[in-house]
């Protein structure tokens, strides 16, 4: 049990400092596993998903148009979950006890919205990608 509050304490770490890497990209923490933009139109999200397999991260991203009236987000984007992915870039989403394990996570994470959810999302903002 005290291992599984030191994995959460943890865990938290990884979300506070990811919090201000994400900062000079628009991304405000607005929910514990949610850092959100907003747009005219849109909210475009990072979601982290904790797994219970062990201290380390699946990071989620998406997109919710303001018009939608579903009840829940959907994780409608790419994912990586950072030990196994089809992108060139192995990404290492785990942490430990350690507080550089901690700072390398929150830059993993970073580097993933950096070179794939970013791209992701700007491919989605612009209107000729919807012309049939």
């Amino acid at each position: 049990m005290k291992d599984k509050l030191l994995e959460k304490k943890q865990g938290e770490l990884v979300k506070m400092k990811l919090r201000e890497l994400l900062l000079p990209h628009d991304f405000f923490r607005t929910k514990p596993s949610f850092y959100t933009r907003l747009y005219e139109d849109r909210i475009e999200f990072i979601h982290l998903h904790k797994l219970t397999s062990g201290p380390f991260y699946r990071v989620h991203t998406g997109i919710r148009f303001l018009l939608d009236d579903l009840d829940y987000v959907a994780l409608n984007g790419i994912q990586a979950n950072g030990y196994k992915n089809e992108y060139s870039i192995h990404y290492n989403f785990r942490y430990h006890k350690d507080e550089d394990s901690i700072l390398r996570c929150a830059n993993q994470i970073l580097l993933f919205v950096e070179n794939e959810a970013i791209p992701w999302f700007n491919i989605w903002r612009y209107e000729e990608c919807f012309i049939y």
